[in-house]
């Protein structure tokens, strides 16, 4: 069974995609469902931040990290360093916890 094709990203998806194309050069869908997945993550960490009251600036003085490093979490950039993800999740006492996906 082949996978969907689907049109090319825009400019700022596209510099978060893994370098998965087909041999015509259009991305395949599972690195859009990838992204997806962290962008979702990245959004319910930003709504949990906001929801204690906390801008991105106070954030970053929590982790001991950079302003536009917690912008990157929020946004679910995959180049996040697992490092700095500790950091973040620890500022806010949060942990995370993994669970198999349902196959459909």
């Amino acid at each position: 069974m082949q996978k969907k094709q689907i049109p090319k990203a825009k400019k700022l998806s596209k510099a978060l995609l893994p370098r998965q194309r087909s041999s015509k050069g259009v991305l395949l869908q599972s690195p859009l469902q990838h992204l997806t997945t962290l962008a979702l993550l990245g959004a319910n960490l930003q709504a949990i931040r906001v929801r204690l009251g906390l801008t991105q600036k106070a954030m970053a003085e929590l982790c001991h990290l950079q302003v536009a490093t917690i912008s990157k979490v929020e946004k679910g950039d995959p180049g996040v360093r697992l490092g700095t993800l500790q950091a973040y999740l620890d500022a806010i006492n949060l942990t995370i916890t993994l669970q198999e996906k349902e196959i459909q």
